[in-house]
């Protein structure tokens, strides 16, 4: 609810369309457990039924992730005569993303044994995030 209410207030549609996905930024825990493309969108498709596009680093440029889902893959691909970093195309979403989820003292190391676990800290995280920003811009 607090999504659809911030998107609704710098007026976008409530539910989205897109979400992007950087290889670097996908954890998992110490002790493993899932991981890679396939599973993360297969999981997701449920939850999130909107979702028409991925952004994805190349790292997500096989068959096996364009074809793991009826979402489309669009690969944002580094110039190639990039030197060092530089902010890709919608990708800036992700980092910004992690470096506010960061700040919040639980999340700011991996210290989580399970990705349950992970998770369950990850949905506060995210709302305070949320309702803090529907609050400064209200």
């Amino acid at each position: 609810m607090l999504v659809m209410a911030d998107r609704e207030r710098v007026g976008r549609e409530a539910s989205p369309s897109a979400a992007v996905i950087d290889s670097q930024s996908v954890k998992t825990t110490e002790a493993g457990g899932p991981r890679g493309a396939v599973p993360l969108l297969r999981a997701s498709q449920p939850s999130s039924p909107f979702i028409e596009l991925v952004i994805a680093d190349s790292a997500y440029a096989t068959e096996r992730v364009a074809s793991a889902t009826s979402i489309a893959i669009e690969i944002v691909r580094k110039n190639p005569d990039q030197v060092g970093f530089t902010v890709q195309p919608r990708r800036w979403v992700v980092e910004r993303f992690f470096a506010s989820i960061n700040r919040n003292r639980r999340l700011a190391t991996d210290f989580e044994a399970s990705i349950a676990s992970a998770r369950a800290f990850l949905y506060p995280a995210s709302a305070m995030l949320l309702c803090r920003r529907i609050a400064r811009l209200s």
